[in-house]
């Protein structure tokens, strides 16, 4: 289940960061890839082309907004 506020957010995304630290390269993509995917899923919010003004990882996990990206 996903963190419901920011603050447990923030400490389930530290907790990630601390599991991955001593993990092979790959392992620890997919522990990273599979941590995201329990995320709140919105469609068409960013497109891949503006990517300047994405959010940082802070920002997502404040917003609690997250998005697959939009293809053309």
């Amino acid at each position: 289940m996903w963190p419901t506020n920011f603050a447990a957010r923030l400490e389930s995304w530290q907790a990630l960061r601390t599991q991955v630290q001593t993990l092979p390269l790959e392992s620890a993509l997919t522990t990273i890839n599979n941590w995201w995917f329990n995320s709140p899923w919105q469609p068409y919010y960013l497109h891949w082309d503006d990517n300047e003004d994405w959010p940082d990882p802070w920002q997502l996990l404040s917003d609690n907004y997250y998005v697959m990206l939009q293809e053309d």
